[in-house]
């Protein structure tokens, strides 16, 4: 999808139904373990080629502002800015052993990861 096509693919539960819309920026799915049934879905997807050119840009237009580092970093940092304010991490650290190699690393608030553009109030715009 990220590189322009159109994606097909089986039936079983993977979430594609929390993303997408069959028919709309993804193919309808195949039966599962059925080849004959990815190969006439293919077939008649690529019968319809000006259909099939919409659907696999609406797909990847989707996947572009879903999926990309920035839309994660941002996700995570929505969740993680209130686990920071409210300095949850220090509660958890506190119930580790204090011997194990490491634990004094992460123990230090003021480390920060380079380049990560988070907050306590979220990513950083």
């Amino acid at each position: 999808m990220g590189c322009g096509a159109a994606l097909l693919h089986d039936s079983r539960e993977h979430g594609f139904t929390e993303l997408f819309v069959e028919c709309v920026n993804v193919l309808p799915p195949y039966l599962r373990l059925r080849a004959e049934t990815a190969a006439a879905s293919a077939r008649e997807a690529l019968a319809r080629p000006y259909e099939l050119a919409e659907l696999a840009l609406a797909g990847r237009e989707l996947a572009a502002a879903r999926h990309t580092d920035e839309a994660r970093a941002r996700e995570l940092c929505t969740l993680a800015g209130p686990l920071l304010g409210s300095r949850a991490h220090e509660a958890r650290l506190a119930t580790l052993p204090s011997t194990s190699s490491g634990i004094q690393r992460l123990r230090n608030p003021g480390r920060r990861i380079a380049g990560f553009p988070c907050s306590s109030a979220g990513f950083l715009s």
